[in-house]
């Protein structure tokens, strides 16, 4: 439990206190890496995002994760915005209704 590392540094950012699906927990565990600032890396061991100044002076940048969101879209032919997950995801667990089996997985209750 903690603050989020993005904006611990400020005062009005609020303190995390869910605890993890034991999936989710689970799941963690077994693909943690032992990188002293990241917890998951490719199975390659690089981290998902790289940014470095190439000799050159240029800015190099690497996104593992929006290459694979946009090759799974290209396969699937549906083209959203990856927020749009989080955020319908986000919906789904705060309705009422009777949740779907995969959004039953994400649900905390």
């Amino acid at each position: 439990m903690g603050k989020r590392s993005k904006t611990d540094d400020r005062e009005d950012t609020p303190t995390v206190t869910r605890k993890l699906r034991p999936q989710t927990f689970e799941l963690l565990n077994r693909l943690c890496s032992n990188h002293p600032k990241l917890a998951l890396l490719t199975n390659c061991a690089r981290p998902w995002v790289e940014k470095r100044l190439k000799e050159d002076g240029r800015l190099s940048k690497s996104d593992k994760i929006m290459s694979n969101y946009r090759r799974l879209c290209r396969e699937t032919g549906i083209y959203k915005p990856m927020k749009l997950i989080r955020k319908t995801s986000a919906n789904l667990l705060e309705s009422p209704k009777e949740l779907p089996p995969a959004v039953e997985l994400m649900s905390n209750t």
